[in-house]
């Protein structure tokens, strides 16, 4: 993946003062056909069944052992990690759809196009993983913070989202056949929405996954451990297996590797940030909370998985879109002007 990046990023990023804007839409785009595919899959049988054959051979039995009780839909995607990285990377791609969002004058994603990207993200994630709601989370956040006072915005988008759902409601009830209407309400919606499900029959907001990270994958260690770790994962040298993140690094090599993982993942965006701040504007500001977000985000994870330094697609997006936005900001800060930029965006 980092390969592909690199021989990828030339014709990418050919457009300087557009890179960080193209690299948006890239991610979006992806992302969004990205579950569009899912969600084909999901729908219609064989497009299903063909896309589960693509997967390994030790994912294709992990779905059929029924001890394990994993919804076979989640290997309807086209990844090789479908369990975690893929919606943890959904998470950031939704981050930074909301960031498209709060750039001035934008033509990139906006109205149906923007309705429809994000819901083929959201679908996305709703057949892979309630990670990726974190994100989600997170960008809104985000736009929220620097578009609160937008009211008439604020309306307009409501409005808009509002009309949307109501048409996909007469497609839910038109288009779909009564066998896919019981597959989204019986299968998908309780998968994607367990904690509400949970919330309205136990009266307790969380989520069987939850419950067992915080019980089973964490545990007490010993000052040593804590200290040095023991060189391998938690199964591999004589630890109960745990998949949290920070237990595992811990084990790993103790707290000492943990902080360098954090510095280590912290210079994915510290010039981002310095950059970001050195411009003293609102979408300096703006830019500067994206990348800080961005990295609590990865802390996020970690408590979850390895994340870390190490999460492959997320790192590559993450390194794609800090390249793209230094590249920009370099281009202009090196003379190329506002003229320059509209002369690209005409090409």
């Amino acid at each position: 993946m980092l390969c592909s990046l690199v021989f990828a990023l030339p014709i990418l990023a050919e457009k300087k003062v557009r890179a960080f804007e193209d690299a948006i839409l890239i991610i979006c785009g992806a992302f969004a056909l990205q579950g569009l595919i899912h969600t084909l899959g999901f729908l219609i049988i064989p497009i299903g069944d063909f896309l589960f054959l693509l997967q390994s051979k030790e994912f294709q039995e992990a779905a059929n052992d029924m001890t394990l009780n994993i919804d076979r839909f989640r290997f309807y995607s086209l990844t090789g990690s479908p369990f975690f990285e893929l919606p943890a990377a959904y998470g950031v791609a939704c981050i930074m759809f909301f960031r498209m969002q709060l750039m001035p004058d934008q033509s990139y994603l906006k109205g149906w196009k923007a309705f429809v990207a994000m819901l083929l993200m959201l679908l996305g994630i709703s057949l892979s993983g309630r990670t990726g709601f974190i994100g989600f989370g997170f960008g809104v956040f985000l736009y929220v913070v620097f578009n609160w006072n937008n009211f008439p915005q604020i309306w307009k988008n409501v409005v808009r989202i509002s009309g949307g759902f109501l048409l996909l409601l007469v497609v839910f009830y038109m288009v779909l056949t009564p066998a896919q209407r019981n597959s989204i309400t019986d299968r998908l919606f309780p998968f994607a929405f367990e904690a509400y499900y949970k919330w309205k029959d136990t009266g307790r907001f969380n989520t069987a996954s939850s419950d067992v990270l915080i019980q089973a994958h964490y545990y007490r260690l010993n000052s040593d451990v804590m200290l040095w770790g023991r060189g391998g994962q938690s199964d591999d040298v004589g630890f109960r297996h745990t998949d949290a993140g920070y237990m595992n690094n811990v084990i790993f090599g103790g707290v000492f590797y943990v902080l360098l993982l954090a510095i280590y993942q912290f210079l994915y965006f510290r010039e981002p940030m310095k950059v970001a701040r050195r411009q003293d504007s609102r979408e300096g500001k703006i830019d500067f909370f994206l990348f800080f977000l961005l990295f609590v985000y990865m802390f996020v994870l970690e408590s979850k998985a390895v994340s870390l330094g190490t999460q492959h697609i997320t790192e590559v997006l993450l390194l794609y879109i800090g390249f793209t936005y230094l590249l920009k900001q370099y281009a202009l800060e090196d003379g190329e002007t506002s003229e320059d930029l509209g002369k690209e965006i005409m090409e």
